[in-house]
């Protein structure tokens, strides 16, 4: 129920009661399965849902650069599917978790049913891919478009990625699979506020 605020009513008595979550541990290793990714956070997702359709994100935690471990915390209980995301910083591609590695593919994700007790172990291989980038820049001007929108799509139109560009018109996409792209950018549109109708 909504909480009424004013300052003629105190709204005191607020109180909660929550469940106790479970966590998630485990480390991200590059595609040897026994070196861990350093150097870079890698974000690990949970998500309820379908891996390959709707779903929904839950929590997250990035591992530790230091030693590509990560404990994502207070999960509630149940059934869940777990992705990495490079957040754009290198290039191991963003990776569903499955039982003995990962897989690009999302129909290959492993379901992972969460209970008191928690899990450990769970444990990516992520492989590296290659990278887009460029500049985005404005058609009759060439001056540099800031903040546009890039998405990269395969060649069934399936969306692989997406970013926002930097102020400077540049873009970088890391972590893309092997294979043939199209790559959209939309740039925003500002209307001159001396312009007359």
């Amino acid at each position: 129920a909504p909480i009424p605020i004013s300052p003629e009513i105190d709204s005191d008595g607020i109180n909660f009661q929550l469940d106790t979550g479970a966590d998630i541990s485990g480390t991200v290793y590059q595609s040897n399965g026994s070196d861990p990714i350093t150097g870079v956070p890698i974000r690990v997702h949970v998500y309820q849902g379908d891996p390959c359709g709707s779903h929904q994100y839950v929590r997250h935690a990035d591992t530790d650069p230091a030693d590509g471990t990560y404990t994502v915390s207070g999960i509630p209980l149940g059934t869940y599917y777990l992705q990495t995301w490079n957040i754009n910083q290198s290039n191991y591609m963003n990776e569903w978790w499955a039982s003995g590695g990962s897989t690009y593919d999302c129909s290959g994700a492993g379901q992972l049913t969460l209970d008191a007790g928690g899990e450990t172990g769970i444990d990516f291989q992520l492989d590296l891919g290659g990278s887009i980038s460029g500049i985005i820049t404005h058609q009759d001007t060439g001056d540099p478009i800031a903040n546009a929108n890039i998405q990269v799509y395969n060649d069934n139109w399936q969306h692989i990625h997406g970013i926002q560009g930097n102020s400077d018109g540049t873009y970088i996409l890391g972590g893309i699979p092997t294979g043939t792209y199209y790559v959209e950018a939309n740039g925003q549109v500002w209307v001159d506020p001396n312009w007359e109708w």
